[in-house]
């Protein structure tokens, strides 16, 4: 009987290391170093010709943007697992996730829902933080 616990103890560990290499295959964060190449869609404006795009958003809606979002009838929900965020940035992330549901642009859910977006940060030169839901 105390062969039969062991041996039961060591598939359990062996499963729990199976899951948590699962786990991490499919949470790993994404870190940008200086000097790679990442793809940025940054397109030029003059400021002249669009004002209202450089101002805070403030509430839902951007200044002078008309959108509207349509879904697909066919348009299956997707859950991405979350990515790790470095420790030392977290607590900016925090500030600037509140700042962003304050304003409405986000809002918090705190319940199951069909589509789970990435969230991938970049630390600016400046400190703040560039959030990107993928």
């Amino acid at each position: 009987m105390e062969e039969m616990h062991h041996l039961a103890r060591k598939r359990i560990g062996t499963a729990s290391e199976k899951m948590m290499t699962r786990y991490d295959a499919r949470a790993t964060g994404h870190d940008f170093h200086e000097g790679e190449k990442v793809w940025l869609w940054n397109p030029k404006r003059p400021k002249e010709l669009f004002p209202y795009l450089q101002t805070t958003v403030l509430g839902r809606e951007f200044p002078g943007v008309p959108y509207h979002i349509t879904l697909k009838d066919n348009a299956v929900p997707v859950i991405h697992p979350p990515r790790r965020v470095p420790l030392d940035l977290q607590p900016k992330l925090k500030i600037t996730l509140d700042r962003l549901e304050k304003e409405g642009i986000l809002s918090k859910v705190n319940k199951p829902t069909d589509w789970v977006q990435s969230l991938v940060i970049v630390e600016k030169p400046n400190g703040n933080l560039r959030s990107c839901l993928c």
